[in-house]
This record gives C-alpha cells, structure tokens and sequence, in this order.
C-alpha cells in the first residue's frame, strides 16, 4: 500500500518517508538526477569532501584508540612493576636486587618501603 500511495503520487514530497534506507536513497539519487550539470558537480564535490573528512576522521580515531591502549599498557606494566617490588621490599628483598629484577632505580623503590 505505501508503494501504490508512492508511485500515485505526483510529488515525491507530498508522501510521508517511511524509514527504509532503499527508499530514501532512490529519492536522493532523483533529486540529484534533477540538478543541472553545475548543480550536480557541486553536489558531487561536496559529497566527495564529506566522504573524504569521515574517512580523516575515522583512520584519526582509530589512531587514538591504539595509542590510548598503548599508553594504558604500558602504565599499566610500569604500576606492577611498582606492585612487585613492594611486596619484594615487604619481603626483606634488598633494594639493589629488586632494583636489578624490575628494572627500577633505587630511588624509585626507597619511597615504596614507607
């Protein structure tokens, strides 16, 4: 019934859209065919920017998202590290061994003890 109410029609606007992606891009492909030729190359460069910047803009987030869970990685090694050697010093290790084991400076590690 909608298709008959569609095609009856004699404006394609006076027909409520229903939300059906094949639809809606049948009547843009329409509306586009009805520009004129300047009309039509400046549709087509803009589209052609926008396809471009969502492509920029996703490959940036993407981006992103690695290096958050590079970052997110690597703090979290860096606060076992720290977990291991305070329970070394908890341990009675000596500083100069857990320094050697984890890879910490002794400065690091000598705060950890209080």
């Amino acid at each position: 019934l909608k298709k008959v109410a569609f095609f009856k029609s004699s404006s394609l606007q006076e027909v409520p859209l229903p939300n059906n992606t094949h639809l809606k891009q049948a009547i843009t492909a329409l509306n586009v065919l009805s520009l004129t030729s300047e009309e039509r190359d400046m549709y087509e460069g803009n589209l052609k920017f926008l396809r471009n910047k969502f492509s920029l803009l996703k490959k940036f987030a993407q981006r992103g998202r690695e290096e958050g869970m590079e970052k997110g990685i690597e703090k979290g090694i860096a606060k076992g590290t720290l977990v291991i050697a305070k329970n070394m010093l908890a341990d009675n290790f000596d500083i100069a061994v857990i320094a050697k084991i984890t890879g910490l400076s002794v400065e690091q590690i000598t705060p950890l003890g209080q």
